[in-house]
Parts: C-alpha cells; sequence; structure tokens
C-alpha cells in the first residue's frame, strides 16, 4: 500500500472521530436542555400547585370567618340588650381557637364591639313578635270575615228589596182592582213603589240619616272656625282668604281639612239628593246646587249658613217623603195623599238669592270639568 493511501485513511478515521464527537457532544447538549426545559415546567406546575393550594386555603379561611361573623350576628340579634357585649366578648375568644379565623393584627376587642354595638337592629321580642303575627293574622282573618258578611248581606239586601217590589208592584194591581184607579192613578203608584223600595226597603232613609250627620259635623267646623280670633293659629284654614284663589290640586295638599270639608259636601249632595229627587236629579243639578250649598270663595260664617239651610231642606224633604211612604204602606196606594212627593231643584236652590259673579263662574268650570269626565 502506498504513503498515499496510507494518509488518506488516517485523514478519513479522523475526520470520523470529529463528526462522531461532534454528533455526541450535540447530543449531550440536546438532553441537558430538554432537563431543563421538564425541570422547568414542573418548577411552574408545582408553583401554580402552591398557589392554587393557597387560594383555596385563603377561600375556606374566608368562608369560615364570613360564617363565623354571621353566626355571632345572629346570636347577638336574637339576645337581649344587657346580654348582647358578653356573647360578643365570648365570640371573640372563641374565634382565637379556630386557626381559619383567629383575629388580625392589632385586633380590639372593645373597639371591635363598638362598631358591631352601633350596627345591631333594635331588639324585637320573639314572643311579642308571635304575638303580632298571630294579631295580624287574625285581624285578617277578621277582615276577610267582615267581607264575606257584608257580601251576603248586600245579597240579602238586594233580594230582599226585589221582593219588595215585586210585592209592592202585586200590592198595586190589587189596590187598583178594588178601588177602581184611573190609569194615571195607577202609573203615580208604579213610579212612587220604586221611590218607596229605594227610600225605605233598601235602607236610603238610614243612608239619608247618616249624610246628614255628616253635613251637621262640617257645619259645625265652619262655626267653630268662624267663631274662633283671627290670631288663633290652631284654627284650620276651610274657606274664604287663601282658599278662593287656591287650585285645587294645592288645596287638597296644603289645606287637607278644607279640601275634606268640600268633599263631604259634594258627597252628599250627589248621594243623598238622589234617594229624595229620584232618578231624574241630574249630574248638572247637583254640581248647581254644591255651588249655592258651599263657596270656598265666601268666609266660614256665609258658608255655615249655607250648610245649615241645605240640612233643614234636606229634612224637610226626607220628613215629607216617609210620610209619603206611611201613607202608601197603610193604604197601598197614593190616592188621597194631600203632602208632597216629588221634589225639584228649585226646593233646594232658593230664586231670591240668585248665583253672584263668582259663583257663577265656579259653577261653570264644574260644569265644564264634568262634561270632560263623561
Amino acid at each position: 500500500m502506498a504513503i498515499t493511501d496510507h494518509i488518506a485513511n488516517y485523514g478519513k478515521n479522523v475526520g470520523a472521530g470529529l463528526l462522531a464527537g461532534a454528533q455526541n457532544q450535540y447530543a449531550i447538549q440536546q438532553n441537558q436542555q430538554q432537563n431543563d426545559r421538564n425541570a422547568f415546567v414542573q418548577d411552574r406546575r408545582f408553583n401554580a400547585n402552591q398557589q392554587r393550594n393557597q387560594r383555596q386555603d385563603q377561600m375556606q379561611a374566608s368562608a369560615a370567618q364570613r360564617a363565623f361573623g354571621e353566626e355571632t350576628r345572629r346570636r347577638l340579634i336574637e339576645a337581649p340588650p344587657e346580654k348582647r357585649k358578653g356573647i360578643f366578648y365570648q365570640r371573640a375568644q372563641e374565634a382565637l381557637a379556630y386557626p381559619d379565623i383567629g383575629h388580625p393584627p392589632g385586633y380590639n376587642v372593645d373597639e371591635a364591639w363598638a362598631r358591631s354595638e352601633s350596627t345591631l337592629p333594635k331588639y324585637v321580642d320573639p314572643v311579642a313578635q308571635e304575638q303580632a303575627q298571630y294579631d295580624r293574622g287574625k285581624t285578617d282573618e277578621e277582615a276577610t270575615y267582615q267581607r264575606r258578611k257584608a257580601a251576603e248581606q248586600t245579597t240579602y239586601d238586594r233580594r230582599m228589596a226585589e221582593e219588595e217590589a215585586k210585592f209592592q208592584r202585586r200590592r198595586i194591581q190589587d189596590t187598583a182592582q178594588k178601588k177602581n184607579l184611573t190609569p194615571a192613578q195607577k202609573k203615580v203608584d208604579e213610579v212612587f213603589a220604586k221611590e218607596y223600595v229605594d227610600f225605605v226597603a233598601s235602607g236610603g232613609l238610614e243612608d239619608v240619616e247618616k249624610q246628614i250627620k255628616q253635613l251637621k259635623e262640617v257645619e259645625k267646623s265652619l262655626k267653630d272656625t268662624a267663631k274662633a280670633p283671627f290670631y288663633d293659629l290652631s284654627k284650620p284654614n276651610l274657606t274664604g282668604g287663601v282658599m278662593s284663589i287656591a287650585p285645587e290640586w294645592a288645596r287638597s295638599r296644603l289645606f287637607p281639612e278644607s279640601a275634606a270639608a268640600q268633599n263631604s259636601v259634594e258627597e252628599v249632595v250627589q248621594r243623598n239628593l238622589r234617594l229624595i229627587l229620584g232618578a231624574q236629579f241630574t249630574e248638572r243639578e247637583g254640581v248647581r246646587l254644591i255651588a249655592r250649598a258651599y263657596n270656598v270663595a265666601l268666609d266660614e260664617a256665609e258658608n255655615a249658613k249655607r250648610v245649615g239651610r241645605l240640612i233643614k231642606q234636606i229634612e224637610g224633604a226626607a220628613r215629607a217623603k216617609l210620610k209619603a211612604a206611611r201613607y202608601y204602606e197603610k193604604n197601598g196606594t197614593l190616592q188621597g195623599f194631600t203632602g208632597k212627593t216629588e221634589f225639584t231643584e228649585a226646593d233646594f236652590l232658593p230664586a231670591d238669592e240668585p248665583l253672584d259673579a263668582k259663583e257663577q263662574a265656579e259653577l261653570e268650570e264644574r260644569e265644564q270639568r264634568s262634561n270632560v269626565g263623561n
């Protein structure tokens, strides 16, 4: 073999050895880098697990502290005032026995009690609370019973009124056959039979008496206010003065006594007089009568006089109506009765006292509101 061949083989062997050494070194570096990466990942996972465990421990400790605090507050609320401080100090001592609860650094039990005491609600005796609940339940049951009783009574009254109406119609027919009444006389009895049922059999007379009492209370308030000296600040402002210029919405809020008095008069006129005048009593007539019976622009003395006059007129009409009803009960007909049975607006609105300018303006305003409402 030639020297050149030995040299070539030697070079090849040296090159192969260097390449193998380089490859081994590279493999060692790769393995070291992979080991470093694995160690880094394991460290991160370990740290993440530690942090998660710490958060869970903190959440458990917070939940335990919150539950302990809620239980402490519940006991304080349910305890009488003289025992609350002792319970708080006892719970503060018990908190030290639980590692998850304990107390924060710098905790002062006296300062903590002062803060807690100011937030505690007023003590409610459980026995008194239970009694109150029982009383409310009993009151609700009584109210339900009264509503049911009123509904049954209303149904009973309506049926009795229907039976009374049927009886009166039969009575009219029998009386007409016995006394040979003319068609006009029969018609009068038929019309009055309806009024009799409304005024007597259905309790209309009792309603009239109740409304008259309501008017008398308004009259008394007006008279008392009119007699009180001007410097008496305790007397209510009912009519006159600022009442004549104050709108209704302001008067109902700032002067409720004035609005209540007027509402009482209006209620009587619209409800009571319909029982006396009958179905022909219109809303417009009611507006006119209200304007004459109660005018907020006038002083209390004048309105007291007007309300008193209205009371006398209603009482007189009610007595006349009752007299006719008693005659009708006895004879079964109005034939031969000489008293008054029908009343109109003129009986309650004297012709010798016409409306003045202010009253006429108020009347027109009321009529406009009434038309809008309809």
